[in-house]
């Protein structure tokens, strides 16, 4: 009986490093993606924390830009196919909108876009890389998409809303948290 539960524990199963399949579809393994590779949720989080904490114009930009610049990026990635992905790039973009949203401090709208834009476009271009290779292509692409794009309005929207200096200050120390994992994560992926 031991040997047979040795045998059996010890069997080798095919795993999964990093891309999801949830057996319904390639956009919902695109999204199911996006939730669970904390380098491409994180930095939208931090994105739309610093929008909210700018108010509603910047918000808006941000939701406009974002999924076109993921949606131009993945498409990059499918024409040129690269051989590498940028996914220490994209974690050394979380830093950037961490560190603004814990300062608080007024922003051009300029900035906010093209922090949006550069991140999207190689988000996307990694994550088009990924889902390539996966054999998820557009489709899954347009499902981690939809997703930021969702995270973006959500989180944006929660952070707009809040009215209290004590919130504000709790929105600028998640901001300050998601500038430090940035950090950690590129020191983990250097040490790697």
């Amino acid at each position: 009986m031991r040997l047979w539960l040795a045998l059996v524990v010890g069997l080798p199963l095919p795993a999964h490093a990093h891309l999801v399949t949830t057996g319904v579809g390639p956009f919902y393994d695109g999204a199911a993606h996006f939730f669970l590779s904390f380098e491409e949720l994180l930095p939208v989080l931090a994105l739309a924390l610093l929008a909210g904490l700018r108010g509603a114009r910047y918000g808006r930009w941000l939701i406009a830009l974002l999924p076109l610049a993921w949606l131009a990026g993945a498409t990059l990635a499918f024409a040129f196919r690269p051989a590498s992905e940028l996914t220490l790039v994209t974690i050394a973009l979380l830093i950037v909108p961490g560190v603004l949203a814990a300062l608080d401090r007024a922003l051009p709208l300029w900035l906010v876009a093209a922090l949006a834009a550069v991140y999207g476009t190689l988000a996307g271009f990694t994550n088009g890389a990924a889902m390539s290779v996966a054999g998820l292509g557009a489709r899954g692409v347009l499902g981690a998409a939809s997703m930021a794009l969702v995270v973006v309005v959500l989180a944006a929207a929660l952070v707009l809303s809040l009215r209290g200096a004590g919130l504000r200050v709790a929105a600028r120390v998640a901001g300050s948290w998601l500038a430090a994992l940035g950090l950690l994560s590129v020191g983990w992926a250097l040490k790697g």
